[in-house]
C-alpha cells in the first residue's frame, strides 16, 4: 500500500473498507463539513486513517471493526510520540552546535 505512518489516500482507504474510491470520495466531498481534512492536499491527497475510520463510524454509521480503528489510533499516537522525541533530539543537537 502507498501508506506512510497510517496516512492513506482514497484508493487505499477504499481497499481497506471493501468499497470503491469513488464511494469514499463522494462521502468526503459531498458537502459534509464534518468530514476529515486531508493532511496533504495534492496528487494524491492523504488523510489520517484513524480520522476517516472514526468519521465513517460516528457520522456515516459505517461498521468499522474495533481492532482496525484501535490499531490506526494507537499507531498514530506512537508516531506522534516518536516525532516529538525526534524533534527534541534535533533541537538539542542544534542547541549544542549553536552553543559552541
Amino acid at each position: 500500500m502507498r501508506s506512510n505512518q497510517l496516512r492513506f489516500d482514497l484508493t487505499d482507504t477504499a481497499k481497506i473498507l471493501g468499497c470503491t474510491r469513488q464511494n469514499i470520495r463522494n462521502l468526503i466531498f459531498n458537502g459534509d463539513t464534518r468530514s476529515p481534512s486531508p493532511v496533504y492536499e495534492g496528487t494524491p491527497s492523504i488523510w489520517h486513517l484513524a480520522e476517516i475510520l472514526t468519521w465513517l463510524r460516528e457520522d456515516k454509521t459505517y461498521s468499522i471493526d474495533d481492532s482496525l480503528l484501535e490499531v490506526a489510533i494507537t499507531y498514530g499516537r506512537l508516531r506522534q510520540r516518536q516525532y516529538g522525541v525526534q524533534y527534541c533530539q534535533k533541537m538539542a543537537k542544534h542547541s549544542t552546535i549553536s552553543a559552541r
